[in-house]
């Protein structure tokens, strides 16, 4: 007999959703003020500021809202993480800006629900 496991639920990122609704429309007017090079155009949209959203208890630099330690495999939220989380202690990591990055098989944290 398999077992079939669950697909784990889709993380809430607001931010990230209006990041990428920014940046699309950006681009929109980049081609269509220039559709031959529409990167001479293109006014980048600046990242947010991810330690903003962090925890007062992290104080490594955060360079997006997900941290995937890579020697475990899990996927913590840096906005949501604990102490118990480690995140400061992870030195063999993949950082994603938004949601819309993370790889759907990563293990989520139970701590931070990453």
């Amino acid at each position: 007999m398999t077992t079939k496991t669950k697909p784990p639920k889709p993380i809430h990122d607001p931010d990230g959703e209006a990041w990428h609704a920014e940046a699309a429309k950006r681009w929109d007017a980049a081609v269509a003020m220039n559709p031959d090079a529409p990167l001479a155009a293109y006014e980048p949209h600046p990242l947010p500021d991810f330690a903003a959203g962090a925890p007062a208890h992290i104080t490594r630099e955060v360079l997006g809202r997900f941290l995937e330690d890579r020697d475990t495999g899990t996927l913590h939220d840096v906005y949501a993480a604990t102490e118990a989380c480690g995140v400061d202690g992870i030195r063999n990591g993949t950082w994603y800006h938004f949601a819309s990055e993370v790889p759907a098989t990563l293990a989520r944290c139970p701590g931070c629900g990453g």
